[in-house]
């Protein structure tokens, strides 16, 4: 530690003792001579006579302060005074702790043994908040508070840490409201949040769920949001608290690795994979409903000629054209994945209805619910209709 003091008997006594309890002592005669000691060196702590000619250990305290790395380190301020004055001049300059001057030594080491644990123990939780920043930031994550309070309206009581705000686009100095966030929604997203969390702060429950969001910049991000509610001493809920994170890239791969798993990579229309899995659906729901299901196969005659005479780049052609107009002729819906019929109602079977390519140029149309034959006779001449339209691929028709 590095001690302070102008005079020279008290310097060497409490060096003396200090140094009898294990503490290690750099002196230093006065404030401007300690300062030019900190400049190449950095002790555990600081023990400062307060009343020294020149600087006085008030200002050498301040001096030490706007040091660089300096900040935290723990200063004990030592003088004869006692009175209240000094005492609050003393924190006002940034000193630690505050101790009159006495020959109880065992009580000075002590108080100065508590600092340094006091210190460390700040550094160690400064560290791991930095750490925790630095994790949240790299995983574009941030937390949040919202504390309910009746007389108030819902928008208000929301507090955002300085990295949820990075995430929301904004900077450490704003604030947005919760009213600014909603608007940031598209309309129909907003609604069905706000469906959700109705629920949600009825039932007291667990949030969470993903939100699309325009940000200030222009961005489209998907961010997910989860909370738990917070209780008070009686058991009522007073609020939520949660975290919010940027998921826009893992969404994005998410939505890619389905595709390419359901999809056929040259039309964009569902593989046979897709295809099983729809019509395995779709005649569940016939059995239990009561209804037909039909499939139309449709397969392009003479296709090689095309790709032996034009190339496959034509053939590539024909076949986008194909499915686009295939997929003219029945209600096709994209959005149906594993697991969305069965939790969705009783009717959206027929949203399984859809053309899908399961070869070269093989093609096949799921109709989840017919009345007769009749039904998809009329789908298939709609089809043939659309196909006696010229096509034009590699410059011929």
């Amino acid at each position: 530690m590095l001690l302070v003091d102008d005079d020279e008997v008290n310097l060497m006594l409490v060096s003396a003792a200090l140094t009898q309890h294990g503490f290690d002592i750099t002196e230093a005669k006065d404030g401007e001579s300690a300062l030019r000691l900190l400049r190449d060196w950095t002790p555990d702590l600081v023990v400062l006579d307060a009343r020294m000619p020149g600087l006085d250990g008030f200002e050498t305290c301040r001096e030490l302060r706007r040091m660089y790395g300096f900040e935290n380190i723990p200063v004990l301020m030592l003088t004869g005074l006692d009175d209240e004055g000094s005492i609050n001049k003393a924190y006002q300059a940034g000193a630690t702790d505050f101790f009159v001057k006495s020959n109880q030594w065992s009580l000075l080491a002590g108080r100065l043994r508590y600092m340094l644990r006091a210190s460390r123990t700040n550094l160690e939780l400064a560290r791991s908040k930095s750490k925790l920043a630095r994790a949240q930031d790299l995983a574009r994550m941030g937390s949040f508070d919202w504390w309910y309070d009746p007389h108030l309206p819902l928008s208000h009581g929301l507090d955002l840490s300085e990295e949820a705000l990075r995430v929301f686009g904004f900077g450490p100095d704003d604030q947005p409201g919760l009213n600014y966030l909603m608007r940031s929604i598209p309309p129909s997203d907003r609604r069905a949040l706000l469906r959700s969390a109705r629920e949600v702060l009825q039932q007291v429950s667990v949030f969470a769920t993903d939100v699309p969001m325009n940000l200030p910049d222009g961005r489209f991000r998907i961010l997910h949001v989860e909370a738990e509610p917070e209780f008070a001493e009686h058991g009522h809920c007073i609020g939520y608290t949660g975290i919010v994170q940027d998921v826009t890239d893992r969404r994005q791969a998410e939505d890619t690795v389905r595709r390419l798993a359901n999809n056929d990579a040259l039309t964009s229309l569902p593989n046979r994979r897709q295809l099983v899995w729809r019509t395995e659906r779709a005649l569940e729901y016939a059995r239990r409903l009561g209804h037909q299901v039909a499939l139309l196969m449709i397969d392009l005659d003479r296709f090689k000629n095309i790709n032996d005479t034009l190339g496959h780049s034509a053939g590539d052609e024909l076949l986008i054209e194909v499915a686009a107009r295939l997929r003219s002729c029945v209600r096709h819906s994209d959005q149906i994945v594993e697991g969305v019929v069965e939790s969705a109602g009783t009717r959206t079977h027929r949203s399984l209805e859809a053309v899908g390519r399961v070869g070269g140029d093989e093609f096949i149309a799921l109709l989840p619910e017919v009345g007769d034959e009749h039904d998809a006779e009329r789908v298939g001449q709609r089809i043939l209709d659309v196909l006696r339209e010229p096509v034009y691929a590699g410059g011929q028709e």
